[in-house]
């Protein structure tokens, strides 16, 4: 395999089904770290960044380069006009932001999300993982994907919201059809995206928290002013939207493939029964591996040098996380997954588009976790399904597991 086999498998999702895109990403770091990559079928050349320390220069300058056009490899390489960056919240949503203007939506936000605010979240978090680990032990079974993980990452985020019980069925069905929560499908092509639902359903939340305000987190939030003034029902929306979408596909995503790590990794789950002091180094070494946001895009803002090669302005610039956390110039026998490791990688991203929800995501996968093990040993009851529709995320689409007390 030589570089010049890679261009058209970077973004075919099938390519990653197996290990061999872990030496196709090594080929590259090694010789060609920066590459122009030119795929017809995408519809669009870019940079690819493989290397852990080019990622993480290209995330932390956002002088130089920019998150204007989306902060992920989009579906569609199409730009999208002003009206549709508008109907769809791309206008106010801090993902598809540059500087000034994202700090003045983040900033107000911050206070809610930093980990001294997440961790009185931690009674929740556990009564409700309590509650969902009692359920497994009457059944004995589960289908982990869509049932126990998915169940975590809606019960604490939701209780939270003060999103009424009715409604989580909705709003998991809307992050689901949006597309943009990197939601497992078995189906080999992209069954396409729709976001009004999940919009629709954030504008009736907001529109209604502003004219009747109670006492959960989404009334707070809606009363926050920007730049001095209060939200404006779009602003409002726009961050609902995007707080549903973070927090449950990817919250899903990674504790479900974290869990199928440990079982087929049992050294690893022993040794984490063993030493329970290494479970927060446990988390990150499941996130490291998941890489649930496999590709970070960026847009280069002027003519530069990057890695030895010549960036012209405009040029797509798209780091490759799922390679940079797998970089042995960062990481030790990279391909393993150890416990003991420690870091995270570039997972939540770095720079002023770090992950606001980072430190949940940690909480509730740290607590299922060690409920799990404590009470469970745990076995497959058939191959797990893989999904298809996201190159470079370990997704899984159904895992059917047995839960037997220890």
């Amino acid at each position: 395999m030589t570089v010049d086999d890679l261009d058209d498998k970077l973004l075919d999702p099938q390519w990653y089904r197996n290990d061999d895109y872990l030496e196709g990403f090594r080929r590259l770091r090694n010789d060609d770290p920066v590459r122009w990559v030119d795929d017809p079928r995408y519809g669009k050349s870019f940079w690819a960044i493989t290397r852990f320390d080019d990622v993480e220069e290209l995330l932390l300058n956002d002088r130089d380069y920019s998150n204007r056009w989306d902060t992920h490899l989009p579906k569609s390489p199409k730009r999208l006009t002003p009206e549709e960056r508008f109907s769809q919240g791309f206008d106010v949503l801090m993902p598809f932001l540059d500087n000034p203007t994202h700090d003045v939506y983040r900033r107000p936000l911050n206070r809610h999300f930093s980990k001294p605010a997440i961790g009185k979240l931690r009674q929740l978090t556990e009564t409700t993982v309590d509650g969902i680990v009692d359920d497994l032990a009457n059944r004995g079974q589960d289908e982990i994907v869509n049932g126990l993980a998915l169940s975590v990452a809606t019960q604490v985020v939701l209780n939270w919201y003060g999103v009424p019980h009715e409604d989580w069925a909705r709003v998991q069905e809307g992050v689901h059809n949006s597309g943009r929560g990197f939601a497992p499908t078995t189906e080999a092509a992209y069954s396409g995206s729709d976001h009004s639902p999940l919009w629709n359903y954030a504008q009736e939340l907001a529109q209604e928290r502003m004219e009747k305000p109670k006492d959960d987190f989404l009334s707070v939030l809606v009363q926050t002013k920007i730049d001095g003034d209060p939200m404006s029902l779009h602003e409002a929306t726009a961050t609902i939207f995007i707080l549903f979408e973070g927090a449950l596909g990817n919250t899903r995503n990674a504790l479900s493939y974290g869990l199928w790590l440990f079982m087929t990794n049992p050294d690893q789950l022993a040794l984490l029964r063993e030493n329970p002091g290494l479970m927060n180094s446990a988390t990150d070494e499941v996130l490291r591996h998941a890489s649930n946001s496999p590709t970070r895009l960026r847009i280069a803002n002027r003519d530069m040098d990057f890695g030895g090669k010549e960036i012209r302005s405009g040029d797509w610039m798209v780091g490759f996380t799922k390679s940079a956390n797998f970089d042995e110039r960062r990481f030790e026998n990279p391909d393993a997954f150890d416990i003991t490791r420690g870091e995270s990688g570039i997972t939540f991203g770095a720079g002023v588009h770090n992950c606001l929800g980072r430190h949940l995501a940690r909480l509730e996968m740290a607590t299922a976790f060690k409920k799990i093990f404590d009470r469970f040993d745990l076995e497959f009851v058939e191959e797990p399904v893989w999904g298809n529709d996201s190159p470079g995320a370990n997704l899984l689409a159904r895992m059917p597991v047995t839960f037997a007390s220890r």
